[in-house]
Formats: structure tokens, C-alpha cells, sequence
């Protein structure tokens, strides 16, 4: 049977979701990683990495998910950080959707 426009479109898609699913796996588990090093884990964060990538990697709607989701996320399963900073970090994690050179194109 030949593969259609529409089921090549909806593989494309279940692959950004896969990536994605991996990227907020990524976001939940790396500030464990980085907390077992008491110099490093004390003054970095690094849910913004995953965010960062997805976006890159499976395009900017799919990154403002993962970004947004992350923190909420982490806040209910692990309670870190908590619900007040969670939100706030979740406005801050997902990124805009035009990338900042674009701003200065006529």
C-alpha cells in the first residue's frame, strides 16, 4: 500500500511529539544531575536547555510546550520548585514565538 500525503504528514507529526516527549523527560530529570554537584547545582537551573532544543529540533509550538509544561510538571510530581515559582518560570521557559533577529528585519 503507497504511503498518502496525509500519512506522511501524521508521521512527521507523531515524531515532533516523540522528540518532544523525550525533551520534557530531559527537563524533568536533568536538574537531578546537576543538583548531586553541590557547586554547580546551587546556581544553575537547567530546564532551559530542553526547552531551548525542542524548539530548535521540532519547531518553536512544539519548544512553547515543552518549556511551558516543564515546570508546572516538575512542581506537582517532585514539588521543586514550588507552585508560585513554577508558574512564573513557566511564562519564562516558553519561548516567544519570532526569534529576536527577526525583530529587526524591515
Amino acid at each position: 500500500m503507497p504511503i498518502t500525503r496525509n500519512d506522511a504528514r501524521s508521521s512527521v507529526q507523531i515524531r515532533k511529539l516523540t522528540y518532544s516527549a523525550l525533551y520534557l523527560a530531559i527537563a524533568l530529570v536533568l536538574p537531578f544531575l546537576t543538583g548531586q554537584i553541590p557547586e554547580i547545582g546551587s546556581m544553575l537551573c537547567p530546564m532551559h536547555i530542553p526547552a531551548l532544543l525542542c524548539g530548535f529540533v521540532c519547531g518553536w509550538p512544539w519548544g512553547l510546550a515543552v518549556g511551558f509544561v516543564s515546570p508546572l510538571l516538575r512542581s506537582l510530581l517532585f514539588g521543586m520548585p514550588t507552585a508560585y515559582t513554577a508558574a512564573a518560570m513557566a511564562f519564562e521557559l516558553a519561548p516567544p514565538q519570532e526569534t529576536p533577529w527577526s525583530w529587526f528585519q524591515a
